[in-house]
Formats: structure tokens, sequence, C-alpha cells
């Protein structure tokens, strides 16, 4: 969707639910800090290291360089947006 020299923004695809692993595009350098929004519909964060959290409409998940794998849940019609930082001089 937007992908500027400090930052990227797109839309992923949740059909029933996807590890955090399958967030990256292939080719995407190893997995760094993202934020989550749920531009529509819910979801729930859950892994086998931390407690499930369902995130409602317009909520935020801060996912941190080196978070434990997790998986991402479609509790209905989620819309779920990944922004990641990007630093001058990166390769896109």
């Amino acid at each position: 969707m937007i992908d500027r020299e400090y930052f990227r923004v797109e839309r992923i695809a949740v059909a029933g639910s996807r590890t955090s692993a399958s967030l990256a595009d292939e080719g995407e350098p190893a997995p760094g800090l993202q934020y989550l929004f749920v531009a529509g519909g819910a979801a729930r964060i859950a892994g086998p290291s931390f407690e499930a959290v369902e995130l409602p409409w317009e909520a935020w998940w801060a996912v941190p360089a080196a978070s434990p794998e997790f998986v991402v849940e479609d509790l209905g019609s989620l819309d779920l947006m990944r922004i990641t930082p990007r630093w001058p001089g990166e390769d896109r």
C-alpha cells in the first residue's frame, strides 16, 4: 500500500489464521520491529509463551524484533495492516 523511505504499510490477508513467520514478504530481511493494526473486524494473537490477546477494531499490537512465535487469528471480518519501519539507506 505505502512504501516510503522511513516506513512501509501493507494489508495482510488472514484467512482463518497466519503464523508470525508468514507475515513477512519473501526475501524480507530478518524480522524486526513491526506494528499490527486492526483496521476492521477483530483478531486474536496467541503464542506458546504468552496468554492470548484479543484485538478489537482499531487496536494496535507492537511486535518487538525478538518476539516469540505467534499466530494471528481472524475473529470475524479481519482487515489487518502491518507497519514496518525502514532505516535510511536500507534496500527495499
